[in-house]
């Protein structure tokens, strides 16, 4: 597999019967053996989700000096941060 699994939600929101615990079993597998997934029939509008990455990739494109702004701290959990280690090496990741 060269793709995080794909979970399904559908029925969650809606409180179909059974749907909560069908999507718990779901998850541990790609947690553990991917650390993502890939979830749909989640409700969240397609231009939302659109939007939301549009914003992101403005956000990344930005210089450094301007994401820095709101750079993760104590007080700001949320923050930007771009020192994150794997095994005593820097990120891809921002």
């Amino acid at each position: 597999m060269d793709q995080p699994p794909v979970i399904d939600a559908q029925g969650l929101l809606a409180g179909a019967a059974g749907a909560r615990e069908r999507l718990a079993a779901m998850l541990p597998d790609p947690c553990r053996s991917w650390g993502m997934f890939h979830l749909t029939g989640h409700g969240i509008p397609e231009a939302d989700l659109a939007a939301f990455g549009a914003a992101m990739e403005g956000f990344f494109a930005q210089p450094e000096p301007e994401k820095r702004r709101v750079r993760r701290t104590r007080e700001n959990a949320r923050g930007y941060y771009d020192e994150e280690l794997t095994k005593n090496r820097p990120d891809w990741k921002e």
